[in-house]
């Protein structure tokens, strides 16, 4: 079984519709790790902001805040493109595995 990467999970819905099994599998798993990965960092940025703003010696820096912010908010747009990408490639194969085609119209 492949293993996907970053790379291989900024594809098109139509990209993937070319694609065999395999690929299609690996990229599924892929984007799934990946949330989780994503979803476990930004819930420790959390932790850190929350205990940093309650720390009265030195406090957040106002830069830092909205450095953060915008980095947060991009991530955000990422997870949701993964689990789009995630939930295309599930639906391609599950079609393929329904159908019995592979790419190529091999069976």
């Amino acid at each position: 079984m492949k293993t996907a990467n970053w790379k291989d999970l900024l594809i098109s819905g139509q990209e993937m519709k070319q694609m065999p099994l395999g690929d299609l599998d690996a990229i599924s798993g892929a984007g799934d790790s990946y949330l989780h990965s994503i979803a476990q960092g930004i819930s420790g940025i959390g932790n850190l902001l929350a205990c940093t703003a309650s720390n009265g010696v030195s406090g957040l820096d106002p830069e830092a805040v909205t450095k953060i912010g915008w980095m947060l908010d991009a991530l955000g747009g990422l997870i949701s493109n993964l689990s789009d990408v995630a939930a295309e490639a599930d639906n391609l194969v599950c079609d393929q595995e329904t159908t019995g085609v592979r790419k190529g119209g091999a069976q």
